[in-house]
């Protein structure tokens, strides 16, 4: 990662920038059919009803109630971006989890720069503050070729006066591995798509159901 002051850093990223920045999209090469994606659904809600299906299933969270949640900031050639981010539980109480393609190009592409998270972020604000980033990383399979079931990627955060970006929020996420498939998920993130401007926090609840895409990677459906 390329080396920057943690101030400079901070003093980037002013409401009106963050507020402007466009969300960072990766997707799938693969074209799939909608009627493909229609008939796995189906299949999968007959055999388990409690599976959430796109539709009106996102609620809107104050996001004072989970401030380890927010939003990630880096630029890149292309302009500034943003993505959804979260507080890792982690032995130095600094490490923010995100999705691999929000720090790094991939395809042995570049890392991003300027990367910052806003914890409790709402409408260009945090009521903790912008932190800076001091690492990044993500995985090899990421970094040199995209591949989607590894995109994954994880940035440790500044120390402000002594003080952890975990101890300022007071949680974290913990991390479990090993875990059962098809297990039910609650999901946090600021979607910006359609109905969406990706200035507020959702919550959007469901089983996790294989990506239609094929890989390992499972996801909740969500709209």
């Amino acid at each position: 990662m390329p080396e920057a002051a943690t101030e400079t850093v901070e003093d980037y990223w002013t409401p009106a920038r963050m507020a402007a920045a466009t969300p960072m999209q990766k997707t799938h090469d693969e074209d799939l059919d909608p009627q493909v994606l229609d008939d796995l659904l189906g299949s999968i809600q007959e055999l388990n009803p409690r599976t959430i299906l796109p539709g009106p299933s996102s609620e809107r969270q104050d996001p004072s109630e989970s401030p380890h949640i927010g939003k990630v900031f880096f630029s890149t050639e292309q302009g500034d971006f943003v993505c959804s981010g979260n507080l890792a539980a982690s032995a130095n109480q600094s490490t923010v989890s995100t999705a691999g393609h929000c720090l790094h190009d991939g395809d042995g592409g570049d890392f991003a720069t300027n990367f910052a998270f806003a914890p409790a972020y709402e409408y260009g604000e945090s009521e903790h503050g912008v932190w800076a980033a001091e690492e990044l990383a993500t995985t090899s399979q990421w970094a040199e070729n995209s591949e989607f079931d590894f995109d994954v990627g994880f940035a440790v955060m500044e120390t402000k006066d002594g003080t952890t970006i975990e101890e300022q929020v007071g949680e974290s996420s913990p991390i479990v591995f090993n875990q059962p498939r098809n297990e039910f998920y609650s999901v946090y993130g600021y979607p910006a798509a359609e109905r969406f401007n990706g200035q507020e926090l959702y919550l959007c609840q469901g089983d996790a159901l294989d990506e239609p895409f094929g890989g390992d990677s499972q996801g909740v459906r969500c709209n």
